[in-house]
C-alpha cells in the first residue's frame, strides 16, 4: 500500500478525477471512506489558522454523508460542482494553512483502506515523535 501527502486542494482536484473513473454507485460510497480517513488525520488541526480550512473539509465529507442518508443518486455533474465549491472555499483564505494529509496512491482501492493503514513514522512526517501522519508546510 503506497500513500501520498496531499494539501487540501489537492485532494479535491485528485477527488473529481478519480469520481470520473467510478461507477455511480461508487461515487458517495468511496467518498465517504476517504472521508473517514481524512477527518481522522484532521484532528489534530484544531486552532489557530488551520480551523477554518479543516472545518470546511469535514464540511464537505458531512455534506456527502448526509446525502448519503438520503438514498438518493448522485450525478457526476452535481458531485464535481459540490467538491469544486468546497475546494473554492478553501483557496480564498489569506492564510492558506497548508495542512498535507496522507492518501492512498491508488484512490480507486479506497474502499480497502481504513485509519488502521495510515502508515506511521513517516519520513515526511514533520510531526513531532511520528506519532500522526499529520505533516505542515
Amino acid at each position: 500500500m503506497k500513500w501520498e501527502f496531499v494539501e487540501l486542494r489537492e485532494l479535491f482536484d485528485k477527488l473529481i478525477n478519480q469520481a470520473k473513473l467510478w461507477s455511480p454507485d461508487e461515487v458517495l460510497v468511496n467518498t465517504k471512506k476517504l472521508g473517514d480517513l481524512v477527518e481522522f488525520q484532521l484532528q489534530k488541526f484544531d486552532d489557530g489558522k488551520y480551523r477554518s480550512d479543516r472545518n470546511e473539509c469535514v464540511g464537505f465529507f458531512d455534506s456527502i454523508n448526509k446525502f448519503i442518508e438520503t438514498n438518493l443518486p448522485i450525478s457526476l455533474d452535481h458531485f464535481e460542482v459540490l467538491v469544486k465549491q468546497y475546494r473554492e472555499r478553501i483557496s480564498p483564505y489569506p492564510h492558506y494553512s497548508g495542512i498535507k494529509l496522507q492518501i492512498p496512491l491508488e484512490l480507486s482501492e479506497i474502499k480497502n483502506y481504513t485509519t488502521d493503514n495510515i502508515p506511521k513514522n513517516n519520513k515526511d512526517d514533520d510531526t513531532s515523535g511520528g506519532a500522526t501522519t499529520l505533516k505542515l508546510m
